[in-house]
């Protein structure tokens, strides 16, 4: 699998010599990971899990932009998926539970905090944001 296949860590030691670690996810009975994607946001909260959301599904611009949120625990290396609410908003209501599809965008976390921030990118619906 092609997308197990891409995701290593860099890590460096007492010397300060880096190296790379392939990293395989538990992919076994109910585990899942995200599907193959670019132009996604990443970003780590309490120097555990590392979180990406959106992108594209393809390399093409006309691929459809993803609007999935998924966490990876960096000590039990599993996925977890964590899913999008239906989308409720209208025109008149700009009460938004959940960000639009978008990629090429960025994400943040700020001192350790709970949550990140999200700006910006190439938004499904909106275009740029």
């Amino acid at each position: 699998d092609s997308q197990i296949q891409t995701f290593w860590c860099a890590t460096s030691n007492e010397n300060g010599e880096w190296q790379w670690k392939f990293i395989k996810p538990k992919t076994e009975g109910h585990h899942s990971h995200p599907p193959e994607r670019i132009g996604h946001a990443q970003t780590t909260v309490s120097n555990r899990y590392i979180y990406i959301f959106g992108g594209r599904s393809g390399i093409d611009m006309n691929e459809s932009a993803l609007c999935d949120l998924w966490m990876f625990d960096t000590q039990t290396l599993e996925w977890t998926e964590i899913l999008c609410p239906p989308d409720e908003s209208s025109d008149n209501d700009r009460t938004i539970l959940w960000p639009e599809a978008r990629s090429f965008h960025c994400m943040l976390a700020i001192d350790d905090s709970n949550g990140f921030y999200m700006f910006g990118g190439c938004g499904a619906k909106s275009g740029r944001l």
